[in-house]
């Protein structure tokens, strides 16, 4: 079970859909403080390993993420936030949540 499963799907999972990429995104951006190992990512993100390792090299490709480092054989990986974009895509990320937390609320003071 995953962290995303136990609290269960986040805004932007159920607003764009729950697909490899989206959930490497929300991955990223919900535990974005650290670096992770391709392992610790696949399994905490709910990807499969080949295909983490694809999206990685075209994440890394594009500037979204980078690795940090290397402990012994791991590469560790981390949101580019040094990256214009990525700063755009996590306020969006966090502007959509807040928008469906507002209307939420405003839901449930309408019943």
């Amino acid at each position: 079970m995953t962290a995303t499963e136990n609290m269960g799907d986040s805004v932007f999972i159920e607003s764009f859909g729950d697909s490899p990429i989206n959930r490497l995104l929300d991955f990223f951006i919900i535990f974005g403080d650290f670096d992770y190992s391709l392992t610790d990512i696949a399994s905490k993100a709910n990807i499969g390993y080949s295909t983490l390792k694809i999206l990685i090299k075209k994440l890394e490709k594009i500037g979204f993420v980078i690795q940090s480092r290397s402990v012994g054989k791991s590469k560790m990986y981390k949101l580019n936030t040094e990256n214009k974009l990525v700063n755009k895509f996590i306020n969006f990320y966090w502007d959509i949540t807040k928008e469906n937390i507002h209307g939420t609320i405003l839901e449930e003071i309408a019943v």
